[in-house]
């Protein structure tokens, strides 16, 4: 398990890595980093949530899906080794999810 610390460095790490990315393109609000366990095979990763605000066009799969490559490289670097999965939330559908208008009421 990682401590608040190191999560809030994976944090960073993202950040830096998508500004540098996208620069002004996209808006990047919130990068929640989590302690996660896979329910399949109990194996620990670290889910980070990234919610931003653009066109979510500009999320090119190909570079997204090296994105867990690149920030594993900077955590390594830190001596951490949990597996990073990262998911894009665009901050309405955040918004929405949290104040529950996704589930429906009993």
């Amino acid at each position: 398990m990682t401590t608040q610390t190191q999560r809030d460095a994976v944090a960073d790490i993202v950040r830096n890595i998508l500004d540098q990315k996208f620069g002004d393109s996209l808006t990047f609000d919130q990068i929640i980093v989590k302690d996660r366990i896979d329910p399949v095979d109990g194996m620990e990763y670290l889910g980070i949530t990234i919610i931003f605000e653009g066109d979510w066009k500009l999320l090119d799969p190909g570079w997204t899906l090296g994105l867990r490559g690149r920030i594993r490289r900077r955590m390594a670097d830190m001596d951490m080794y949990e597996f990073p999965s990262t998911s894009f939330e665009e901050k309405s559908d955040w918004e929405a999810l949290l104040a529950g208008e996704y589930y429906e009421s009993s």
